[in-house]
């Protein structure tokens, strides 16, 4: 007997278009101002990309006017704070590889989940994301499965850094347990401690180990460099050279751009090894800002963003001098308008972003970009409440409010100065006096003065105007 099957009738469903939705989302909004709306059309805008939409601006600053009232989620969404990845040509970016990675990469830790360098290979990816949080529970993982595994404690006190948490990332790698016998975990050791000043036994370890170590030369290159560094700062040229020496034998990227910065700017050499002899991405770099080839430079930065997928610093230098060597703002408005979202975006970057366009004239979201930044000074460091008086300065200066861009540009330059952040004071100078040149004559000749001090001081000579030279 044959099986009888019921025949089943489907009516074809109609499918609306992704814009139906966000036509329902606008709809909301505009009948209703509230949180539920504004974040169900922000939400629907950002995921489109549509981030010069009027209304996914409408609705992110109606969320940034109440912040403090927000879910906690709600906040996390316009106001994260990733390292984001430019475009590189090593790994991919684009978000649907990305995602399509992290979901093979987890089906492997379901099979294997004990597979620490797969949680970091994790982490990685999701640092590409900007999804920071997820990133560092990955790390956690990793770091919990294998404490002492240099490569993992090394990566996650790096990523932990970048996150502003040195005091976490020393206490990663002092529980490696390879920290008295591997230099590339005391090196790295040594350097968060020297950088943020936490005191410890690691210089003394390494100064050991740097003299005892007898496995592969290349693996005790930044360790050497790294204590030379401190004994040519602590006046012994002499055993500054003999590390270098060493470090030079077989020499890593740190090594090369170390040797190179400090022949420029304590002109330290050795016998035989002239700066140039080694080149490296960074070496180069600092070497065409030194000559002052500053389009090459900037070229440099560029290139070198594409290597380091946590850190903001290249891009932000790039910023930097396309600002003050190459007066170019509207490279800086190239380089950042459209590379991610403005709530993404880095503090520095975000801020080298609304100093090009207003230097440009372009008064676009200024004040929506303004509120991110105010945003954003929670996660900066210390010098970023002088950034943003500057940067205030600077607008009031443009809207022709001068008794208040003359206050916030003397309030910011005092302030730096009470966190003895002399450069920071100097570079508000600098734009300062730019901005008061024709209002205030004697106190522009007065900054001048001091600008052209410190940039002959320090070899900062991108600080010069033309005709100063």
């Amino acid at each position: 007997m044959k099986l009888q099957f019921p025949f089943l009738t489907t009516e074809k469903k109609f499918q609306h278009d992704e814009d139906y939705f966000i036509e329902i989302d606008r709809k909301k909004w505009r009948e209703e101002r509230s949180v539920l709306t504004a974040t169900e059309l922000y939400s629907s805008l950002f995921v489109k990309g549509l981030y010069d939409d009027f209304e996914y601006k409408e609705t992110l600053n109606y969320l940034l006017s109440i912040f403090d009232k927000l879910p906690r989620g709600t906040q996390n969404l316009i106001s994260s704070e990733p390292r984001q990845v430019d475009k590189s040509q090593t790994y991919t970016t684009n978000p649907d590889d990305v995602r399509i990675i992290i979901r093979k990469l987890k089906n492997i830790v379901n099979i294997f989940p004990t597979d620490a360098m797969t949680w970091v290979d994790i982490a990685f990816y999701y640092t590409i994301l900007g999804e920071l949080s997820k990133a560092e529970k990955c790390f956690l993982t990793a770091w919990g499965i294998n404490k002492d595994n240099s490569f993992i404690a090394r990566s996650y006190s790096r990523f932990l850094v970048h996150l502003n948490n040195p005091e976490k990332a020393i206490h990663v790698l002092r529980k490696c347990s390879q920290i008295n016998t591997n230099p590339l975990v005391s090196s790295a050791a040594i350097a968060i401690a020297n950088s943020f000043n936490i005191k410890g036994r690691e210089i003394n370890i390494g100064k050991k180990l740097v003299d005892s170590f007898i496995g592969e030369s290349s693996f005790n290159s930044d360790l050497s460099a790294c204590i030379g560094t401190l004994e040519l700062m602590n006046g012994n040229t002499k055993k500054a050279k003999i590390l270098f020496k060493k470090a030079l034998a077989k020499p890593s990227e740190n090594t090369i751009s170390q040797y190179n910065w400090l022949f420029h700017k304590h002109n330290f050499s050795i016998d035989g090894l002239k700066n140039g002899t080694f080149k490296s991405i960074e070496s180069e770099v600092n070497d065409s800002y030194v000559t002052q080839q500053y389009e090459k430079c900037r070229n440099g930065l560029i290139e070198l963003h594409n290597f380091q997928p946590f850190s903001e610093a290249p891009i932000s230098d790039a910023g930097y001098i396309s600002l003050v060597a190459l007066n170019d703002p509207k490279y800086v408005i190239g380089m950042s308008h459209n590379r991610v979202p403005r709530v993404h975006m880095p503090f520095i970057e975000l801020n080298n972003l609304i100093v090009a366009k207003l230097l440009s004239n372009d008064f676009s979201d200024i004040e929506l970009e303004m509120r991110l930044l105010a945003r954003k000074l929670q996660t900066s460091d210390q010098k970023g409440k002088g950034i943003y008086l500057a940067t205030s300065g600077l607008i009031f200066f443009k809207t022709e409010n001068f008794e208040k861009g003359v206050k916030c540009y003397e309030d910011a330059i005092n302030y730096f100065k009470s966190i003895n952040s002399t450069r920071s004071a100097v570079l508000a100078e600098h734009f300062y006096s730019q901005q008061i040149r024709d209002i205030n004559p004697n106190r522009y000749a007065s900054l001048r003065k001091s600008v052209q001090s410190f940039a002959k001081t320090n070899k900062m000579l991108e600080l010069i105007l033309p005709e100063e030279k």
